[in-house]
């Protein structure tokens, strides 16, 4: 069994706008933007009375943490950009392995280095390896849902055989 899809503009809005940690943000961004946010009024309090070394001071140290807060979404957003639209990606359910091809890149997994299969917002099917690595498939690679299904089900099948 396999599949194809190309990257379109769906894909990407889609991609972007997942959140596939389940997390809307971890505490310890919570934290960063709380703080950068605190230096920030700290900042206009420096300002308001003069003290423009302080202001400054407060502003510097304000803005990583403000970036780092927000630095997932970037990072997406560049990595969903790099991809080529035209590059045709194939997934295929071989006996021992499944295998992803497209363009340039070859890849072939054992079925025992899967370790979680998850249906995203259901548009996507997250593939999980070993060491966080991931495989995303469009809804759209799929003919139709009763095709997605059968192709979830087998591989949960040969997933269970490893």
């Amino acid at each position: 069994m396999q599949v194809s899809y190309t990257i379109n503009d769906e894909f990407k809005e889609k991609y972007l706008s997942i959140n596939f940690d389940g997390k809307a943000m971890t505490m310890k961004r919570r934290l960063f933007l709380f703080m950068s946010l605190a230096l920030i009024g700290a900042s206009f309090v420096a300002l308001y009375l003069k003290k423009y070394i302080l202001f400054s001071f407060c502003l510097l140290i304000s803005l990583p943490g403000i970036y780092i807060t927000f630095l997932p979404k970037v990072i997406k957003r560049k990595y969903i950009e790099s991809l080529n639209q035209n590059e045709r990606s194939t997934i295929k359910l071989r006996d021992d392995t499944l295998t992803v091809s497209g363009g340039s890149h070859f890849a072939e997994v054992s079925y025992s280095q899967i370790t979680d299969l998850k249906v995203y917002d259901d548009y996507f099917l997250v593939i999980t390896f070993d060491g966080n690595n991931s495989l995303l498939i469009p809804r759209y690679a799929f003919s139709n849902d009763q095709q997605m299904d059968t192709f979830i089900e087998t591989l949960k099948e040969k997933i269970s055989q490893k």
